[in-house]
Order: structure tokens, then C-alpha cells, then sequence
């Protein structure tokens, strides 16, 4: 993910393909310089068993000092486990 330069932390918003139910997780943001790119992971996700397997979407926000949050970024799509 870019790095934003105000950004104390950034908001994963996580949700299972499929399903209404998101799960939002924040991540610390540390010291980046402009134009890199910050790593953001969410530990745990587990592939169905199916034989697509379970795919997520996310959305990315940035929170300033004052606690307000970006606008939310366009769907990103997880890789399909089994390929």
C-alpha cells in the first residue's frame, strides 16, 4: 500500500467474497518516506475447502493524528488460494 505521510495508522477493512459481514483491523503506521510502500497483513485467513477456495476483498483507510479516516480505497481482491 502507498504510504500516506499523515497517517498514524491505517484500517483494513476485511469481508469474505460473498458475505455482507467486514471485519476491521488497524495497523500502526511507522516511519515511511514518501513514495514507499507500507506492508499491511492480516494473519490468520484460512482458504475454504472448496476447490476455489475462500476469497476476501479489503478496503484501506488512513487515520490522521486526530483520529479522522480517509475515505475508503477501491475493493482490492485476494488471489485465489488454489492457483
Amino acid at each position: 500500500w502507498p504510504s500516506v505521510a499523515h497517517a498514524m495508522a491505517y484500517v483494513i477493512d476485511l469481508c469474505d467474497a460473498g458475505s455482507q459481514h467486514v471485519e476491521r483491523f488497524m495497523r500502526s503506521a511507522g516511519m515511511a518516506t514518501r513514495g514507499s510502500v507500507v506492508e499491511l497483513r492480516v494473519g490468520g485467513l484460512r482458504p475454504s475447502s472448496g476447490p476455489g477456495g475462500q476469497r476476501y476483498s479489503a478496503q484501506v483507510r488512513c487515520v490522521a493524528e486526530c483520529g479522522c479516516e480517509s475515505a475508503p480505497s477501491m475493493p482490492g481482491w485476494s488471489r485465489n488460494p488454489g492457483l
